[in-house]
């Protein structure tokens, strides 16, 4: 009679070889899994428009002409960082605001298009003004302590409000219009 492998051994054989396989297949799922989450993000499928896009970007176009005016108006005025004492420096930021501010008037006379891009202009509009407040804050803040900080209201969300005016402008190729960083 040939020799007979005791069941214990034979149990443990089976063992790691299940296991072995099990492991194997596992490696070959995920690796699998990761190649076709490539694949899916190269192919165009997920190609998704940014929420912020506007539907129509005609407003877009006339408001960064308008961004732009205000910009180059403002960059002609002397700079507020080589002021020469705080009121100087305040009187700047609040030349600049006030050219900002007829930025937006002049932006409210344009027509958005969709009630959707209306909806969004107006909060973006909204977020200009609150930016432009705390600019006016910091303007008065530099008058009394010339080493205050300039602060940004915290709107939640977890972006901060210059960043979400930027970005809605970026998005919607506004380029002229993104919150300016001149105090």
């Amino acid at each position: 009679m040939g020799r007979q492998t005791p069941p214990t051994q034979v149990t443990r054989t089976l063992a790691s070889t299940m296991v072995g396989r099990i492991v194997k297949a596992i490696a070959v799922i995920t690796m699998a899994a990761s190649f076709g989450v490539w694949v899916y993000a190269f192919s165009g499928a997920a190609d998704r428009d940014s929420p912020d896009l506007l539907d129509d970007l005609t407003w877009a176009e006339e408001a960064d002409v308008l961004c732009a005016e205000a910009l180059t108006d403002v960059e002609d005025m002397p700079s507020a960082v080589d002021a020469d004492s705080p009121a100087e420096r305040a009187s700047q930021i609040d030349a600049a605001n006030n050219r900002y501010r007829a930025m937006l008037t002049d932006m409210k006379q344009l027509d958005p298009g969709t009630a959707r891009d209306a909806e969004m202009v107006g909060e973006w509009q909204s977020d200009w003004e609150l930016f432009l407040s705390d600019r006016d804050r910091y303007a008065e803040a530099i008058l009394i302590d010339p080493a205050a900080p300039f602060t940004v209201t915290n709107t939640g969300g977890g972006e901060r409000l210059y960043r979400r005016i930027s970005r809605f402008a970026n998005t919607n190729f506004m380029f002229a219009c993104i919150a300016p960083e001149d105090v």
